[in-house]
């Protein structure tokens, strides 16, 4: 089913864990595990 992903744009990188160089592709960081290699 479709879901709302959270509003990344009012995180920064330091809220989100991650390095500023991954912020052009935020939605991955969502995706479930074993969603990722498909």
């Amino acid at each position: 089913g479709e879901f709302e992903y959270p509003d990344v744009t009012k995180w920064t990188d330091e809220e989100l864990g991650i390095p500023p160089d991954d912020a052009e592709d935020p939605v991955r960081l969502f995706v479930p595990e074993h969603q990722k290699n498909l």
